[in-house]
């Protein structure tokens, strides 16, 4: 950033320094006074590009290392006006022995000028300072409000990580705590379906913790955990469970959030069919749809049965989502006739 700003600097000096008094000598060697040699002409205008150059990064090494001028304030603006009144004297002082030097070599007599002169060439050398120091300040406030706007971006990038990483963390303790419990319920009643459930646990642990660091997962990874979870469920609830799968050909490939299913299939089994004594039956239905991908999970039950629910997971799905695909993804959760529809639309 510091040599791209360095360079970028030069290359500004000499272009504005160099374009106005080259087209002054153009004008003065081909419109102007044909008294003056070409020579003259050529060391005058290569003295005054210098001393322009030499002038004006003097102002700007004590402007920003001296005055520091980094906010508004009186004392800061009486000293850059001073500054600036100082540099254009020297610089008119230095383009007058400049010329004259020149001149007095080149042609075998001495420079006349007149009072008048000399006013006009500090005049003309304080426009030219004050103008620079303007296209200074506004390239350099240019500058910092992209450097400030990157920084900003970063930061909330951050952020962002940040939160979706507690928001994954929050996914395995959730989870755990269910099966945990599941597990300790059969251990008393049924030792071989305890250790199957441990099984099955280890296994959706493994692909938790060797995807923790993913955001998306392709969709065949994301069913089979699915598949394993209902499996894990299905020795708890034998019969009380039934499971459906409608998955449309072409979408195993596309990419999701890891564990999104698998927590609304938790949750349609937590909140619906662990609430029926008869149990009941969850579908999941995924399609692909006018670029976006479309996940349906329907559960009997109802809503109005859930309200003792903490709702962890409905909060971190909608988290989840709206931090990856801010406001292009969408998760509803609505009740028909035969039961409970959540439905999550991302797009492809």
């Amino acid at each position: 950033m510091k040599l791209s700003k360095n360079y970028l600097y030069w290359l500004l000096q000499i272009i504005g320094w160099g374009i106005p008094f080259l087209l002054n000598a153009f004008a003065k060697l081909f419109v102007g006074d044909f008294a003056l040699s070409t020579s003259y002409i050529f060391f005058e205008t290569a003295s005054i590009m210098f001393i322009g150059i030499a002038v004006s990064h003097f102002f700007r090494y004590v402007f920003k290392y001296c005055i520091k001028w980094k906010e508004w304030s009186w004392t800061k603006f009486f000293l850059t006006a001073i500054l600036l009144l100082f540099c254009a004297t020297i610089m008119s002082v230095l383009v007058e022995v400049f010329c004259s030097f020149w001149y007095q070599l080149l042609k075998g007599e001495a420079l006349e000028r007149s009072s008048m002169d000399y006013f006009i060439s500090y005049a003309n050398s304080f426009i030219y300072l004050l103008f620079w120091l303007t296209l200074y300040l506004l390239i350099n406030f240019i500058l910092s409000s992209q450097q400030i706007k990157m920084e900003r971006l970063k930061l909330e990038n951050i952020a962002k990580e940040s939160q979706l990483n507690i928001l994954k963390g929050q996914i395995n303790p959730h989870f755990m705590f269910n099966s945990l419990n599941n597990i300790r319920g059969l251990m008393l009643e049924d030792v071989d379906k305890a250790r199957d459930m441990l099984t099955q646990l280890s296994e959706m642990l493994r692909f938790s913790l060797s995807r923790k660091d993913d955001d998306y997962v392709p969709l065949r990874e994301e069913v089979a955990v699915v598949r394993n979870y209902i499996a894990l469920s299905k020795i708890q609830l034998e019969e009380r469970l039934q499971y459906e799968e409608i998955i449309a050909p072409g979408t195993l490939s596309i990419e999701v959030p890891p564990m999104l299913i698998q927590m609304l299939i938790e949750n349609a089994i937590k909140h619906g069919i662990n609430t029926m004594k008869a149990g009941g039956k969850v579908t999941l239905e995924i399609e692909k749809k006018e670029g976006q991908l479309i996940i349906q999970i329907t559960n009997d039950g109802s809503l109005t049965g859930n309200k003792a629910s903490t709702k962890i997971g409905i909060h971190n799905i909608q988290q989840r989502l709206k931090l990856l695909y801010n406001h292009e993804a969408s998760f509803t959760l609505t009740q028909n006739e035969t039961g409970v529809i959540a439905t999550v639309q991302i797009p492809v």
